[in-house]
């Protein structure tokens, strides 16, 4: 992902591609792929997928990465 450009570190060392990856950050990584694909929220909306009990504990830019992907 680093190679391609699917993140917003800088440097490898930034990256840490071996860490944990939570819901966040997939959410992220999938918003991001998703647009540069040219996906809209119309072609794959799964609405039972996106029914998170802690959403609320969440910040509002983190949910609507979790939004943006159970649209797309």
């Amino acid at each position: 992902m680093y190679d391609n450009a699917l993140t917003i570190h800088k440097n490898p060392n930034d990256y840490r591609p071996f860490d944990t990856l939570n819901k966040v950050a997939a959410a992220k990584i999938f918003d991001k792929f998703s647009t540069m694909l040219g996906l809209s929220g119309s072609e794959a909306f799964l609405p039972n997928q996106c029914e998170f009990t802690d959403i609320g504990d969440l910040s509002n830019e983190d949910q609507q990465y979790i939004v943006n992907v159970c649209k797309k």
